[in-house]
C-alpha cells in the first residue's frame, strides 16, 4: 500500500501461508472470504484505557499500490475478485475481476503481480490503516 499523498511512502504487508481450502462454488454467493488481519504487521499495544477516555489509535491513509501473489500447488480457473477493507471495516471496496489480457492468471506454482490499475474503482480508494511501530511516517 502507499500513502495517497506521497507515492514514495509505501508499506508492505506479508501474508505468507494464506490458503483458501474450501470450494467457493458451493457457497450461495460463490465467494470465499478470509480476514487478512491475522497476517498483517503486529500493532503497537494500546495503553491502558482511562475510565472516561477511549484510547486514540493512530491511523494512516493508504491506498493500493500492488499485490503480489505466490500461487500454491493448486491454482484456480475461477474468477477472482478481492475485497479490501480499512482496519475498522468502515470502508470496503471490491475489485473488478482480476484478469490479465492474453495471459493466464492464478496458475499453480506461479508468482503474480497485480498493479493498482487492475483493482478498478478500488485503485483510488483511501483506506484507514492502523499505524504500526515499524511503519515509516
Amino acid at each position: 500500500m502507499k500513502n495517497p499523498t506521497n507515492d514514495k511512502e509505501k508499506i508492505t504487508y506479508s501474508c505468507s501461508g494464506f490458503n483458501v481450502a474450501e470450494d467457493c462454488s458451493k457457497k450461495t454467493n460463490k465467494q470465499c472470504e478470509k480476514d487478512l488481519g491475522i497476517c498483517l504487521k503486529k500493532s503497537v499495544p494500546l495503553p491502558a484505557a482511562s475510565p472516561t477516555l477511549r484510547p486514540r489509535i493512530k491511523t494512516k491513509d493508504q491506498k493500493i499500490d500492488k499485490m503480489v501473489v505466490n500461487m500454491g500447488s493448486d491454482g484456480t480457473k475461477d474468477d477472482i475478485k478481492i475485497k479490501i477493507c480499512s482496519d475498522d471495516n468502515a470502508i470496503c471496496c471490491e475489485s473488478d475481476k482480476l484478469s490479465h489480457l492474453l495471459k493466464s492468471e492464478w496458475v499453480k506454482d506461479k508468482r503474480e503481480t497485480w498493479e493498482a490499475g487492475k483493482f478498478g474503482k478500488c485503485k483510488k480508494q483511501v483506506f484507514k490503516v492502523i499505524k504500526h511501530c515499524n511503519d515509516v511516517s
